[in-house]
């Protein structure tokens, strides 16, 4: 499941822009990888196992594999959470091969005083309560509507669940750093920070580590969302983002 509203994004302005996922990496990091490509309008297949993903340089050289493969030129970097982790991991490596980089919430960082809660340690009911803002909204969106009294749908959705918190726990286990702070002086690129104002996740007071960090980055506070501010907040994320691109 994506935001809605995200195709809006693809092919902003001159340049195309690749999201980068968060939680759902299955999207982009599946045995089957799936992208649209710019040039000419198909899908691009590519055939990716995860065991094959190990650590955080894996995931940034696939993240330019994914770009190579569409044939995209100095592209526009979208990612969120854990996908913000790799956005700027793959800026760090390559900042002359981007245009611009916008990370919601992204991962990535560690401040002792304010530690990140165990997302592998939550049974799956309580997740919501920590990555939304109405918990509500996020029972819907982590069960894609799902009928949990069918005991197929349940074993599905548990096995799922356990492979993309597998893969994620690569570079989010047992803490979501991978001293990417000393790297990010590489990081040249106009960015755009966008982060719910009821993250409970990942708290705003990370967004000034980040800005710290990245002295030319600029910060969009979004009400009433937490960390999935794009699912519950679609809208204002989008509107942030299409306003910080546009301007290139």
């Amino acid at each position: 499941m994506r935001p809605r509203h995200w195709e809006q994004l693809m092919g902003l302005g001159k340049k195309r822009a690749v999201k980068i996922e968060s939680l759902r990496i299955r999207d982009l990091w599946d045995m089957e990888l799936y992208s649209m490509s710019d040039a000419t309008n198909t899908l691009v297949q590519r055939t990716v196992t995860e065991e094959k993903i190990e650590d955080m340089l894996d995931f940034a050289l696939h993240g330019w594999d994914v770009v190579d493969a569409l044939g995209i030129d100095s592209p526009h970097l979208v990612g969120h959470s854990m996908g913000g982790m790799i956005a700027a991991e793959m800026a760090c490596l390559n900042p002359k091969g981007l245009g611009r980089l916008a990370l919601i919430c992204p991962a990535g960082l560690w401040i002792d005083e304010h530690p990140i809660p165990d997302l592998f340690s939550m049974l799956p009911f309580e997740l919501a309560k920590v990555l939304f803002h109405d918990p509500k909204v996020g029972e819907k969106v982590l069960t894609q509507g799902l009928d949990f009294s069918d005991m197929k749908a349940l074993q599905n959705f548990l096995v799922g669940n356990a492979r993309r918190l597998g893969t994620a726990g690569k570079i989010l286990f047992p803490i979501p750093s991978r001293q990417l702070a000393k790297r990010l002086y590489r990081q040249t690129l106009d960015t755009l920070l966008v982060w719910g104002r009821e993250d409970r996740f990942i708290p705003p007071i990370y967004a000034e580590r980040w800005q710290e960090l990245l002295p030319s980055s600029e910060l969009a506070l979004v009400d009433e969302a937490g960390h999935m501010a794009p699912y519950e907040q679609p809208d204002a994320v989008l509107e942030a983002i299409q306003k910080f691109l546009g301007a290139s």
